[in-house]
């Protein structure tokens, strides 16, 4: 961790799009398990956007997208 504060675990389960991960929350498999799971695990759940395949943030920076500011 190099910035913020994760005092849990953190678990990240990718899926092709947003859909599928509303559809695979919503689906009769994963309501079955959520209240074993609420019963015994605290944690927040959210959704990030996807992003695109090959994503690397450093690229981003050095092609002058979002990069700080110089002095």
């Amino acid at each position: 961790m190099l910035e913020g504060r994760c005092e849990r675990d953190l678990i990240v389960i990718a899926f092709p799009d947003r859909m599928a991960a509303r559809a695979w929350y919503g689906s009769v498999a994963y309501q079955a398990l959520l209240p074993l799971r609420r019963r015994n695990a605290q944690g927040d759940v959210f959704l990030i956007n996807e992003v695109e395949e090959g994503h690397c943030a450093p690229d981003i920076l050095r092609a002058g997208q979002g990069a700080p500011a110089q002095e």
